[in-house]
C-alpha cells in the first residue's frame, strides 16, 4: 500500500487535534497504509520562523513530505484560520511540493464559524504548494472530542471513516493509475480492505458531493463566464478561480459562504444531504468539499 504522512499542527501532545491525528492514522493503517506523523511543534522554532531549510530537522521533515505518497494535514482552528505551525511549515515547501499527491485536510474548532478555515484558508494554502488532489475535508467540533476519555464521539468516528475511505480510494488510484474517487464509502463489500469489513458504513443520501478534481480548461472557461454572469458562483458551487487571489475570489467566498449556510439549514429541515452510519446518529451534512461534525 501507500505511505501516508500526517502533518500535525497541534501545539501540544494532549490536544483535540492530537486525538484526531491518532484516529486518522489508526483508520488509514487498517486499510494497509504505512502511516507516520510529523509533529511540527518538535521542529526548531527559530528554523521555522526564519525558513532555515538547511537546518537538519527542517531538511529531514521536508524530505519526509517528498517521500510520502499522500498527506494528511490536521490543524486546530484559531480565529478562523489554521495554526501558525501549519502555515510556517508549509511555507518551507516548494510551489510544486504537493503536485500529484492526494491531500486530506482535517480541522477541529470551537464553533461552526470555524468551518470556513478549511475551504477558504487551508485549501488555498495547499494549492499554493501544488496540491490539485485535495480530498473532501473534515471539520470536527471541539465538543465531539472528549479530552477526559481521550476519545471521539461516534458521529466523529463515522464521519472520519467516510473521509478516510475516500482518501484511501485516491491513494489506491494514484498507485494503480485508476481514477481516484470511483468508490463511495457505502459501496464497499465485505473483505475489500476497509477497516470495518462486513459492515455498512456511511452512505450519503440526496445529491452527491461536488468533485474536488480540477475541471478541464474548456469547462473552467465556460464555468467562469457563467460565474461572472450569475454573481460569481458556478452552478455546482465550485470556485472557478481554483483558489487564486483577486477580487473574484473575494466575491465567491462571500457568495458561497451564504450558499453553504443556507444548504446546511435546508439539510437540517429536510434531512437531505444527511449521512447515516452504523452505531451513530446523524453525521453532519456535506457542504461542497467538506464534512461537518458539530451539534
Amino acid at each position: 500500500m501507500s505511505t501516508v504522512l500526517t502533518i500535525s499542527g497541534s501545539p501540544s501532545a494532549g490536544s483535540r487535534a492530537a486525538l484526531l491525528v491518532a484516529e486518522v492514522n489508526r483508520q488509514l493503517a487498517a486499510f494497509g497504509h504505512d502511516t507516520a506523523t510529523l509533529h511540527v511543534r518538535e521542529l526548531s522554532t527559530v528554523a521555522l520562523l526564519t525558513e532555515h531549510t538547511a537546518d537538519p530537522g527542517i531538511a529531514a521533515a521536508v524530505a519526509r513530505v517528498a517521500a510520502a505518497d499522500g498527506l494528511v494535514v490536521v490543524t486546530p482552528v484559531y480565529r478562523a484560520a489554521y495554526s501558525g505551525l501549519v502555515k510556517s511549515f508549509l511555507d518551507l515547501l516548494s510551489k510544486k511540493a504537493l503536485v500529484g499527491k492526494p491531500v486530506l485536510p482535517v480541522a477541529t474548532g470551537g464553533t461552526q464559524g470555524h468551518v470556513v478555515a478549511i475551504e477558504y484558508a487551508l485549501r488555498p494554502l495547499l494549492a499554493a504548494r501544488g496540491a490539485t488532489r485535495v480530498s473532501t475535508g473534515l471539520f470536527v467540533g471541539d465538543n465531539q472530542i472528549d479530552l477526559m476519555t481521550a476519545s471521539l464521539a461516534p458521529n466523529a468516528v463515522s464521519a472520519l471513516l467516510a473521509t478516510t475511505t475516500e482518501f484511501h480510494t485516491a491513494l489506491v488510484g494514484r498507485a494503480g493509475g485508476s481514477r481516484p474517487g470511483d468508490g463511495r464509502p457505502g459501496d464497499s463489500q465485505p473483505g475489500d480492505g476497509r477497516p470495518d469489513d462486513g459492515r455498512t458504513s456511511a452512505a450519503t443520501s440526496g445529491t452527491s458531493r461536488a468533485s474536488t478534481d480540477e475541471p478541464s480548461g474548456e469547462q473552467t472557461s465556460a464555468a467562469e463566464s457563467d460565474a461572472f454572469r450569475s454573481g460569481g458562483v458556478r452552478p455546482d458551487g465550485v470556485r472557478p478561480d481554483g483558489g487564486r487571489s483577486g477580487a473574484l475570489r473575494s466575491d465567491l467566498v462571500r457568495a458561497e459562504a451564504g450558499r453553504a449556510g443556507a444548504g446546511r439549514a435546508e439539510a437540517n429541515r429536510s434531512g437531505v444531504g444527511r449521512a447515516e452510519a452504523v452505531g451513530a446518529d446523524a453525521v453532519g451534512a456535506d457542504s461542497g468539499g467538506l464534512r461537518l461534525v458539530a451539534p
